[in-house]
């Protein structure tokens, strides 16, 4: 888990921006940016399952009949 160390600038009584550190805010991005991959290699991962296949037999046999 990330720790964060926020400091918040209100307008009017009510909290408006988050001020975090660089160091902090590269963590935040690192992370988004593993989740982002993450989320990439599941979809890639259903898109393959989704796609048609061949027996390794089959494949054997495709190449005998080329050599």
């Amino acid at each position: 888990m990330i720790e964060l160390h926020p400091t918040y600038i209100e307008k009017k009584g009510v909290k408006e921006f988050v001020v975090i550190s660089v160091d902090e805010f590269a963590k935040i991005n690192d992370s988004l940016e593993d989740y982002e991959d993450l989320l990439d290699l599941r979809k890639a991962k259903d898109d393959a399952l989704n796609q048609p296949r061949v027996s390794w037999g089959d494949v054997k046999a495709t190449l005998k009949t080329l050599s």
